[in-house]
């Protein structure tokens, strides 16, 4: 994907960028504080079932949920390309496991837009803003909305 160069008329937004069932998605590059391959999840019984597991990384416990099924997209055996991404959303570190990170690239926000109410049969609650790119939509995902406070509370006090 080309890089932009940010003038002081353009405003540009730094994303990475990931692939759930087939659609490409992205999430705020400053929002993200590692990427890792999926590594061994401790499972909590009484989770949510799209709430994967804990993972610790830097001696904290992270909650790891697999955006797959949040989107209500069948569940896949996890091999060499899926990543866990690991993001600050709402004061708290949590991991999400997506199919594949594709790339880190900068966009003017001017190409993007509000989307509809259905973006590729995901409610546009799950989505902040669409980009009109060449090569296709991608998908900005507003992870905040996908995984709201009472879940990771949920999770938290298991």
């Amino acid at each position: 994907m080309e890089q932009y160069k940010n003038d002081e008329a353009t405003e540009i937004l730094n994303i990475v960028n990931f692939k759930i069932g087939g659609n490409e998605f992205s999430i705020d590059m400053p929002k993200v504080k590692e990427i890792n391959s999926v590594m061994l999840l401790t499972k909590i019984q009484s989770a949510p079932p799209f709430a994967v597991g804990i993972i610790n990384s830097d001696e904290e416990v992270i909650p790891v949920f697999d955006l797959r099924l949040k989107l209500k997209l069948p569940k896949i055996e996890y091999g060499d390309n899926n990543r866990v991404i690991i993001a600050e959303l709402n004061d708290r570190r949590v991991g999400f496991v997506v199919d594949e990170v594709t790339e880190v690239s900068s966009i003017p926000k001017s190409i993007t837009e509000i989307p509809s109410p259905t973006v590729y049969g995901i409610e546009s609650e799950y989505i902040s803003v669409v980009d009109k790119l060449v090569k296709g939509l991608l998908l900005l995902s507003d992870l905040e909305k996908i995984l709201d406070e009472t879940k990771v509370n949920m999770l938290e006090a298991v």
